[in-house]
C-alpha cells in the first residue's frame, strides 16, 4: 500500500505467502528497492512459517539496492514479510515471480530437460 508521497505507511507489518503446486520451485526477482537502512527490512524465506523447523530465511534487505538478488524457493512456498518502523518511509519495493515445473531448470540444458514437471536426463 502508498502513502503519503506514493511511500508505504509507517509502522507496517506486511506479509505475503506464495504457493507453489507439489514438486515445483518458485523464483521472486527484485525489481526494486527503497527502504529505511536497519530499520525497514524486507524478509524472503524458503517455507510456509520462520518458526516451523525446514523453513530457511533466503534474505534479509534493507536500504537501496543496485543489483537484485534473485531468490529461490524449493519447498513451493515463499514467505515474504515486511516491517517498517515509525520514523522514516520511502518507496518501498517492488518484485514479479515465477513458478517453475522443474527445480533450477534441470540444471540447464546440457544437464537435462523439464518433461512433465520431472528433470529427464538427456
Amino acid at each position: 500500500s502508498k502513502g503519503v508521497n506514493n511511500y508505504y505507511f509507517k509502522e507496517s507489518t506486511c506479509q505475503w505467502l506464495i504457493e507453489a503446486p507439489a514438486n515445483h520451485t518458485i523464483r521472486l526477482y527484485m525489481d526494486s528497492l527503497a527502504t529505511e537502512c536497519n530499520y525497514d527490512i524486507l524478509h524472503m524465506f524458503d517455507g510456509p512459517d520462520p518458526e516451523k523447523p525446514g523453513t530457511n530465511m533466503l534474505a534479509a534487505l534493507t536500504g537501496r539496492w543496485s543489483e537484485w538478488p534473485t531468490m529461490v524457493s524449493t519447498t513451493g512456498h515463499l514467505l515474504v514479510n515486511f516491517y517498517a518502523d515509525t520514523n522514516f518511509q520511502l518507496s518501498g519495493f517492488t518484485f514479479r515471480y515465477e513458478i517453475l515445473s522443474c527445480p533450477d531448470d534441470c540444471g540447464g540444458a546440457e544437464k537435462g530437460a523439464c518433461a512433465d514437471g520431472a528433470c529427464v536426463c538427456e
